[in-house]
């Protein structure tokens, strides 16, 4: 009987241990003026461990008038995020409109190299980024949690 306890225990001890550490995800949207962002943020406990990030823009809603004009806009801003070990990043110019999609994994990133580029931003917190913190920014910017 003792030995089933101690097995009953463990089994009990090891879904705590996995439900504690298990990743979870929130996602948040905001649509303004030809633009839409959607946000996910992979997480274990208040620790972002990566951000997935999907923009459209439609060229017209910031005054860019093709998809040419908009690779000269981003391209070098595209290749600086390139250069980030921790990131991955993609811009798909469309006839209208660009898609750009980046990954962020905080787990491998170089913070303080990363603040150094534009739209990076970690709010001088170089150690880790929180959920809360950050869910409460992006309700306080107008996103949507869906």
């Amino acid at each position: 009987m003792k030995k089933f306890f101690k097995v009953v225990a463990l089994f009990v001890l090891a879904i705590s241990l996995v439900g504690c550490s298990s990743e979870k995800t929130n996602t948040y949207q905001i649509e303004n003026e030809g633009i839409k962002s959607t946000l996910i943020y992979t997480y274990k406990g208040d620790t972002v461990i990566r951000q997935e990030t999907v923009n459209e823009m439609e060229y017209a809603s910031v005054g860019i008038n093709n998809k040419e004009d908009a690779k000269l806009l981003f391209d070098s801003y595209a290749a600086d995020l390139a250069s980030i070990e921790g990131i991955e990043h993609a811009i798909d110019y469309q006839d209208d409109l660009l898609v750009e999609k980046m990954s962020i994994d905080y787990e491998t990133i170089d913070m303080e190299v990363a603040a150094d580029v534009a739209g990076i931003i970690s709010e001088g917190n170089t150690e880790k980024i929180s959920m809360k913190q950050s869910e409460e920014k992006l309700l306080e910017m107008g996103y949507e949690k869906i």
